[in-house]
């Protein structure tokens, strides 16, 4: 080989080095500004220091116990139905009109994320731009956005919460669903980005271990916070059955919940209802454009 092919071989990888260093450079500087931005819409939120949070017995890890299982049938171990005289229900050895006894409902523990989540200030947010409908959450992750709404999905792919171009573009809601999440099915997008930003830590949501570390996501809107329980993840085709909004009635919503179980990758021992909701997380998997990686997690009705 001659030395004019050498030198032409030597240019060409210059110019290839060159090139891909200006890029990852590039890339560098976009991740910065798209962090620079958020970390400004952290700020106008007031974003709680949850350092601080006094978690007390709080455990939202516990797996459910096996009076828990919906499966379990309701029957067993049940105390026999008391005995009955006339139009009147007398268990042996009562009187008749004594008051019945009454027991107090187990005092509910009430979630400190949601408590300190409820001091942010999202109409601060939401006066830089009005498209913001919401913020999510998910505890010791890197998932901490506004929520947006437009009338189309194109338009946030590449643009961030303050519609500047971004690469990362900014989490967004499901065009054809209900801002207000009052929907059986919520869809929410987020791009995987490299640096684990935007939706890129759902994708450790495939072990058990994760989900029980990080088991809730957190919706802050105008009406106050929900806690929705994570209870699925699985990939699926973009075109799947995770993606319906309409159903017709109660039996379509079951044969939903059935498959969104039937795919998940976890067992969680959570079975949503027909009177629930549900918010679906979406985003790209580690390769391919064909599929969408899927965290689900409903909200009690």
């Amino acid at each position: 080989m001659n030395k004019k092919v050498w030198m032409a071989f030597l240019i060409f990888f210059i110019v290839a080095f060159v090139f891909s260093a200006g890029m990852l450079v590039r890339q560098e500087l976009q991740y910065k500004e798209a962090e620079e931005q958020n970390e400004e819409a952290q700020s106008l939120f007031e974003f709680p220091d949850l350092s601080t949070i006094d978690f007390g017995n709080f455990n939202d890890t516990d797996e459910p116990t096996e009076s828990d299982d919906p499966n379990t049938d309701e029957t067993e171990n049940q105390p026999s139905p008391p005995e009955t005289n006339g139009n009147e229900t007398v268990a042996p050895g009562d009187v008749t009109d004594a008051p019945p006894e009454t027991t107090a409902p187990p005092k509910q523990e009430e979630d400190p994320y949601q408590k300190a989540l409820s001091t942010a200030n999202l109409a601060a947010v939401q006066k830089v731009n009005s498209d913001v409908k919401g913020w999510i959450y998910v505890t010791d992750t890197k998932i901490s956005y506004p929520i947006i709404y437009y009338k189309d999905n194109d338009y946030y792919l590449r643009r961030s919460w303050k519609k500047k171009s971004s690469v990362a573009g900014t989490i967004f809601m499901e065009c054809k669903c209900s801002p207000d999440f009052s929907d059986f099915n919520t869809i929410i997008y987020g791009h995987r980005m490299n640096n684990g930003t935007m939706f890129g830590d759902l994708k450790y949501y495939k072990t058990k271990s994760y989900w029980k570390a990080h088991p809730n996501v957190y919706i802050v809107t105008n009406d106050g916070v929900s806690v929705y329980n994570i209870y699925a993840a699985y990939e699926v085709s973009t075109s799947g059955e995770t993606f319906k909004i309409s159903f017709s009635n109660d039996e379509a919503k079951r044969e939903y919940i059935d498959f969104t179980l039937k795919n998940s990758v976890i067992n969680t021992g959570i079975i949503p209802t027909v009177n629930d909701h549900i918010i679906t997380l979406s985003t790209c998997p580690t390769k391919g454009y064909e599929t969408r990686w899927i965290v689900q997690a409903v909200k009690r009705g």
